[in-house]
C-alpha cells in the first residue's frame, strides 16, 4: 500500500476531518471498501482554484478575459506557426509552483476576403473565369482603379474567341498580349486580323488579413499564360509570409500593450504529476 495512502488512513482513524487531510485544502474521503481515496471537492460550495480554459476569436474578449483574472504570476505564449495562437496561463508559476490549470487561448480567424483571395492562388482560370473573379472582387481592389478592373473583365470576355501568340512583351509595367482573331470582310471572305491586350502584371488590394484587424494593402502578381493558343490565369501572393508575420507583430505588441504581460514567444507544455 502506497505510504501517503497509508498515512491518509491513519489519519482517518485518528479522527482527523477529510478537508485536513490535503494541505491543498482539497477534500477527500475514504471509503471503507478497499480503502479508496474520493475526492469530495465537487461537495465543497465553489472550488478551491479556477480551472478551465476559455476559448477566443476575438483579440478583445481575450484581453478583457485576461485582465478580469491575471495575477503577477500570470504569463502569456504566443505561436506564429502553423497557425497563429496566444495562450495565456492564467495561474502559472511565481516564486512558488502553480497548477497552470486556469488558461485563455485566443487565435485569430481569416477574413472572408483574405480566404477568396488566397483559394485562387496558384489556381488555373480560363479568360471567362478571370474576367468574372476580378470582377466579383472589384470592390477590394485600390489598384489599378475599378473602372480600369472592369474594363480589364470586358476586355478579357470579349476576346474569348482570339488566338494568342505565346510570346508576351512589357509596357510601361503591364504585361502585353498578341492576338490574331478572325474578320469576316465584304463578300462572305476571312481575314486574319492581329491585336493587343495590355494587362496590369499586379493587382494591388486593401483588404483584412484577420476578422476584426485592419485592412492592409497586399500585392498579387499575375500570372498568364498561353495554352493551345487560349489564355490562362493564376495569381501570386509573393509577400505571403511577410503579411503573416507582420499580423503577428501587430497582435503581439497589441496584447502587450492591453494587458501590460510580456508575451513569450514559444509554447508551454504542463507535466502532470
Amino acid at each position: 500500500m502506497d505510504t501517503e495512502l497509508k498515512d491518509l488512513i491513519a489519519l482517518v482513524h485518528s479522527g482527523t476531518s477529510s478537508r485536513d487531510i490535503c494541505p491543498s485544502g482539497k477534500p477527500y474521503t475514504i471509503i471503507p471498501e478497499n480503502y479508496k481515496l474520493a475526492d469530495c471537492e465537487r461537495l465543497l460550495p465553489k472550488p478551491i482554484r479556477k480551472r478551465g480554459t476559455a476559448t477566443f476569436t476575438s483579440a478583445k474578449s481575450f484581453v478583457r478575459y485576461v485582465n478580469e483574472h491575471k495575477t503577477d504570476s500570470s504569463r502569456i505564449f504566443a505561436h506564429e506557426t502553423p497557425k497563429i495562437s496566444f495562450t495565456a496561463i492564467l495561474d502559472f508559476h511565481g516564486k512558488d509552483a502553480s497548477w497552470g490549470e486556469h488558461t485563455a487561448r485566443f487565435s485569430p480567424e481569416f477574413s472572408p476576403a483574405w480566404l477568396r483571395w488566397t483559394a485562387a492562388i496558384g489556381k488555373p482560370m480560363n479568360q471567362a473565369a478571370f474576367a468574372e473573379f476580378i470582377e466579383r472582387k472589384v470592390s477590394d481592389i485600390t489598384a489599378p482603379k475599378g473602372a480600369v478592373v472592369l474594363e480589364i473583365a470586358e476586355n478579357l470576355t470579349a476576346k474569348c474567341d482570339v488566338r494568342f501568340d505565346q510570346k508576351m512583351g512589357v509596357a510601361d509595367g503591364k504585361t502585353r498580349l498578341v492576338f490574331e482573331e478572325d474578320i469576316t470582310v465584304s463578300g462572305g471572305g476571312k481575314s486574319i486580323a492581329t491585336g493587343s491586350l495590355d494587362l496590369p502584371r499586379a493587382i494591388t488590394t486593401s483588404i483584412p488579413v484577420f476578422v476584426g484587424s485592419q485592412s492592409d494593402d497586399i500585392l498579387w502578381r499575375i500570372r498568364p499564360s498561353v495554352r493551345e493558343r487560349q489564355l490562362v490565369f493564376s495569381i501570386e501572393c509573393p509577400y505571403l509570409s511577410d503579411i503573416i508575420e507582420k499580423q503577428f507583430a501587430a497582435l503581439t505588441d497589441n496584447i502587450r500593450s492591453e494587458t501590460g504581460i510580456e508575451p513569450f514567444v514559444g509554447q508551454f507544455a504542463a507535466v502532470t504529476p
